[in-house]
């Protein structure tokens, strides 16, 4: 069966600007669309392949099949019609270019509410460019007493989505950032309505929460990366019966971004439907899909591994940051409720479904993209705009003492700054948690400091004192800063502020010399010691405490970088068997930091 479908030609005159690219694209004709099935003869002539009422398990691999297409396709997939009970499976391979064995999962019906009716099974389109193929099948189930699955009429089908014009190839190397229409990629918008003209999957709308990333499972779409959005378009639309393309957005290799489902801002897409738990997340997300197949597990179906090239990040980055910023979606966020989920701003569909998309690899890189979203998201509100310009934290500073930060910011937007419109908080390393180190003047779990300043215009300088106040440790805690603007965040980038805390007195480590067994008769000499690491000397008298019980004291002074020493005779404890033994130094009624710490020790009869 040869099928060829109908061009739309468009005869305005457009002419597009892309940086230092300017292209005249007239008159030019959708590319053509063809499909071909072929019907396998041991199918499609009524046998079936089913199990033995003894088997668990059996296959069938198809001759070499070669679509009726004057070019190679690509796209190819599998329709077969059949039974399968619950707890047995069936499972569809295609032979790709490589000549590696790809598994063609079957279609979950990602979009709940379109006028798709499928009666029978239908893989999800595999992307990869070839003129034959070979399909392989294995059914299976745990028991005999699950009924057996049923294969029958099983048809290849094979999809050429035309070649991409040259001017087309033009403009999507030229777009760099800029989103490509379904009129440049080539979209047949015949294919979205029936042929009494009726609309198949009419648009529907919801405010966008969220953003769910996905991967196309297969090639990245060479030299005609159109060709395959246009090949996942005419799939979505015609084989499945949606009536239109399942993403929101596709993004290529290259970067370059193409129109999705057709509907504009807000269109309710086709992507993540989870109908286990019979839950739509597509209502109120955006799905963008990436060329590519980005899993890393061996059971990830992907013949050929993509790494998430530099520009697919930064367009990816580009368009949740600009599309975040037009819906309030900030693309770094503490995790919120979606449907039935607590989940962040930006996550994958297996965040959200029981699959592996979109790919270890992908996924592992949305902290990544997530960051790199906000930057835009962040630069895209120029006229209130806060940068660091100076803060006074000393080198180190005295544990558990109060002190004043303070810290200047330069008003680097385009608006004044007026009194009590903008304020700093102050987080810990994490950049969402609380700081410890706040104090009860503190009216906001991260502070609301305002600065001292009735109005701070574009260029001035604003001065905010934070006051905080050190643990009792030695350590390097880390604040996040920020400056809102109500609820907007305007200081770009974050910044980081490191306070050193010192103990005048504290040690670098405590050594412990005792025996590892000992009998419970005996009574040895035990040394412990200590390096004095602060600022100030240790006074004599210092206390050695072990489980509890002062054993020794310190007979002179230690100065910083000399080391204390104690000896005593110890009784080891009296019950047989491992102790953990807790050891800690006390000065002047304060324990020492860096004191504490912990040792075993086996005591045996004899």
């Amino acid at each position: 069966m040869f099928k060829f479908i109908r061009p739309i030609w468009i005869f305005s005159l457009l002419t597009l600007t892309f940086g230092l690219t300017a292209v005249t694209w007239s008159a030019q004709s959708t590319p053509q669309v063809s499909e071909a099935r072929i019907h396998l003869a041991s199918f499609a002539s009524g046998s079936s392949l089913s199990l033995a009422a003894d088997q668990l398990v059996t296959s069938f691999e198809s001759p070499e099949l070669t679509p009726e297409l004057n070019r190679p396709f690509d796209v190819v997939g599998l329709q077969w019609e059949g039974e399968v009970p619950e707890g047995a499976s069936v499972s569809f391979w295609l032979l790709d270019q490589t000549g590696a064995w790809v598994e063609a999962p079957l279609v979950e019906h990602e979009s709940k509410d379109n006028n798709a009716s499928v009666n029978d099974f239908i893989t999800q389109p595999v992307l990869f460019q070839g003129t034959s193929t070979r399909f392989k099948v294995e059914i299976q189930r745990p028991s005999v007493e699950i009924s057996t699955p049923v294969v029958r009429n099983v048809q290849l089908i094979a999809v050429n989505a035309g070649e991409t014009s040259p001017v087309m190839k033009v403009l999507s190397s030229a777009t760099g950032p800029r989103v490509i229409s379904r009129a440049e990629w080539g979209a047949d918008e015949a294919y979205r309505f029936t042929s009494d003209n009726e609309e198949l999957w009419t648009p529907t709308y919801k405010t966008p929460k969220k953003f769910i990333i996905h991967h196309t499972a297969g090639g990245t779409g060479g030299t005609d990366p159109a060709a395959t959005v246009r090949a996942i378009y005419y799939w979505h639309a015609q084989v499945l019966g949606w009536g239109d393309i399942g993403y929101n957005y596709v993004v290529d290799p290259s970067g370059n971004m193409y129109e999705g489902r057709y509907g504009g801002d807000g269109v309710v897409g086709g992507h993540a439907y989870n109908d286990v738990r019979n839950i739509n997340y597509n209502e109120g997300s955006i799905g963008i899909g990436l060329l590519g197949c980005y899993e890393a597990d061996d059971d990830g179906a992907c013949s050929t591994i993509a790494e998430p090239s530099s520009e697919i990040l930064a367009s990816l980055s580009e368009l949740i940051g600009t599309k975040g910023k037009q819906f309030k979606i900030q693309p770094v966020h503490s995790p919120t409720t979606f449907k039935d989920l607590s989940i962040r701003n930006v996550v994958g569909h297996r965040d959200v479904d029981y699959t592996l998309c979109p790919g270890s690899i992908l996924h592992d890189d949305l902290k990544l993209i997530r960051q790199l979203s906000q930057t835009v998201y962040d630069s895209l509100n120029p006229a209130y705009r806060a940068k660091l310009e100076t803060t006074d934290a000393p080198v180190s500073l005295e544990a558990d003492a109060a002190f004043n930060l303070t810290v200047t910011w330069k008003n680097t937007g385009t608006e004044t700054w007026i009194e009590q419109q903008v304020y700093l908080k102050v987080y810990n390393g994490s950049g969402h948690a609380p700081t410890p180190l706040q104090t009860a003047e503190w009216t906001d779990t991260f502070g609301r400091f305002y600065p001292q300043e009735v109005s701070v215009a574009p260029g001035e300088i604003a001065t905010f004192i934070v006051p905080l106040k050190t643990l009792d440790e030695t350590a390097t805690r880390q604040l996040q800063i920020k400056v809102f603007k109500g609820k907007e965040r305007i200081s770009i980038p974050t910044d980081m502020i490191n306070l050193n805390t010192l103990q005048p007195v504290y040690f670098s480590s405590l050594t412990i010399d005792h025996p590892l067994a000992v009998l419970k008769s005996w009574r040895p000499s035990v040394t412990v010691s200590a390096v004095s690491a602060g600022t100030e000397a240790l006074p004599a008298g210092a206390k050695l405490i072990l489980d509890g019980e002062i054993v020794a004291k310190s007979t002179a002074e230690v100065a910083p970088g000399e080391t204390a020493i104690w000896t005593f005779t110890w009784t080891p404890p009296q019950t047989l068997g491992t102790h953990i033994l807790h050891w800690k130094v006390t000065s002047q009624r304060k324990k020492v930091f860096g004191s504490v710490t912990q040792s075993a020790v086996r005591v045996d009869k004899k």
